[in-house]
């Protein structure tokens, strides 16, 4: 094809020269086939189809988009979860999400949740000095929350010493049960090396109990005009805070949902008779895991683990 002659820059068909000095208002090239010569013509856009119907000039029409999409990308992004250690999760959320969905638009879905508390932690604080309080409260938070992001965990929220956390929320996951209880494993894991910290700093000791429920639940950002919050909503939620308060020190309590989707992993004693505060005896069923195995060929290992249950001696 030959190169473009002074002649083919002529504006296309229809198109308006827009002004006496047409050349300053073009902008981009487009290929059309000349309708009376047939022969490819190269043509260029004129620039104030960028300012449409405002009267603005197209640089200040352009940067006027890219300001609106660039707000509307950090709108997105703002409304995400983001208490999860994968960036990818808030990308491709606010990629295919528009403002209105993630503000307006619940949805209701499977997930799994885990509670963690400190075992009377509240009247154990009222003889320590508010520095030792928030020392304690802050490795117990940090050593935890990257327990729980390292098996892919969702951290909704920190109401005080207790962690709500969640899994197959907002994106879907396998085994999203299965991976709670392995988060539990190393919650209860970890307690050794936590207390050790704790006491190389003069601090006391601390233990936890932790309760996972599985689930349908409503989801998403819910909270007033000034604060909005991606959280989940059911009794699936408020019965994992159920099992969480009645677990022991050091040991995972979970419901029948939970154990369905785990059993060929876990080891479990049912709890008969056991009382859940707003709960029925007959409606629940609870059981203590007692131990986990990686597959179904693999060993079982003690639930919770022995260096857990020395520190409970």
């Amino acid at each position: 094809m030959r190169p473009a002659s002074a002649a083919d820059l002529r504006p296309a068909r229809g198109v308006a020269a827009g002004g006496a000095c047409w050349t300053s208002r073009l902008r981009t090239f487009i290929s059309r086939r000349d309708d009376a010569g047939g022969r490819v013509a190269r043509v260029l856009l004129p620039r104030d189809l960028l300012a449409g119907s405002a009267g603005l000039s197209w640089r200040s029409a352009l940067r006027a988009r890219r300001n609106r999409a660039r707000d509307d990308l950090f709108a997105r992004r703002a409304l995400c979860p983001r208490g999860t250690r994968a960036p990818w999760v808030a990308q491709q959320l606010a990629a295919t999400k528009s403002v209105e969905e993630l503000i307006s638009k619940g949805e209701r879905r499977d997930i799994t949740a885990l509670f963690v508390d400190i075992r009377g932690f509240t009247s154990m604080s009222e003889s320590m000095r508010p520095d030792q309080v928030l020392a304690v409260i802050q490795d117990y938070l940090d050593d935890m929350s990257k327990l729980i992001l390292k098996w892919d965990g969702l951290i909704d929220k920190y109401v005080g010493d207790e962690i709500m956390a969640l899994w197959n929320t907002p994106l879907a996951q396998r085994d999203h049960a299965l991976l709670a209880i392995r988060c539990a494993y190393d919650l209860i894991d970890n307690a050794p090396t936590l207390r050790a910290k704790l006491a190389a700093r003069g601090l006391p000791a601390i233990a936890w109990g932790i309760g996972i429920n599985t689930g349908p639940a409503v989801v998403g950002n819910m909270g007033s005009q000034e604060r909005l919050q991606y959280t989940a909503l059911g009794d699936t939620v408020n019965t994992a805070a159920r099992f969480c308060g009645a677990a022991p020190a050091f040991n995972l309590l979970i419901g029948w949902p939970t154990y369905q989707a785990c059993a060929e992993y876990i080891a479990v004693d049912e709890m008969p008779g056991m009382q859940l505060k707003g709960k029925s005896a007959e409606k629940f069923r609870v059981f203590k895991v007692t131990a986990i195995r990686e597959d179904k060929a693999s060993p079982w290992v003690p639930f919770p683990t022995g260096a857990a249950k020395e520190v409970t001696a």
